[in-house]
C-alpha cells in the first residue's frame, strides 16, 4: 500500500533559448502530432501512474476509501527559477494543470 512514500520532481529552472524557444523548456512544445508540451507529457504519465497505483489498492484490498484517494495522489514538485517561476505557474494555471489535482503540485524556485 502506497504510505506518501513517492513524489516526482520536474527540473524545469532553465529557459529553453537552446531549442530555439524563448520560454521555459517545459511549456515547449517539441514537435509531437499532438502538440503536447513537455510539461504536459510528465503531468499525463504522473496521472497514468496514479491511477494505477489507485486501481492497485482496489484490487489488493484497500482498506477504505481515504487509503484509495492517497494512492492517487503522486506529489509532483517543479523547480523553477526566479526568470521564469510566474511563466511556469501560469502556464500549469491555464492548462487547469492537465487534470492533475492542483493540491499536488508544489512550485519551488531554484536558489
Amino acid at each position: 500500500m502506497y504510505a506518501g512514500q513517492v513524489a516526482a520532481v520536474i527540473m524545469s529552472g532553465g529557459q529553453g533559448t537552446r531549442l530555439g524557444y524563448a520560454g521555459p523548456k517545459g511549456c515547449y512544445d517539441i514537435g509531437l502530432p499532438s502538440g503536447k508540451s513537455i510539461f504536459q507529457i510528465h503531468i499525463e504519465r504522473l496521472l497514468r501512474v496514479s491511477l494505477l497505483a489507485a486501481e492497485h489498492v482496489r484490487t489488493s484490498g484497500g482498506e477504505n476509501e481515504e487509503d484509495e484517494r492517497a494512492t492517487r495522489l503522486v506529489p509532483v514538485y517543479v523547480m523553477t527559477s526566479y526568470l521564469n517561476d510566474s511563466l511556469i505557474r501560469a502556464f500549469f494555471e491555464d492548462c487547469d494543470f492537465w487534470g492533475y489535482d492542483r493540491s499536488a503540485v508544489y512550485f519551488f524556485e531554484q536558489a
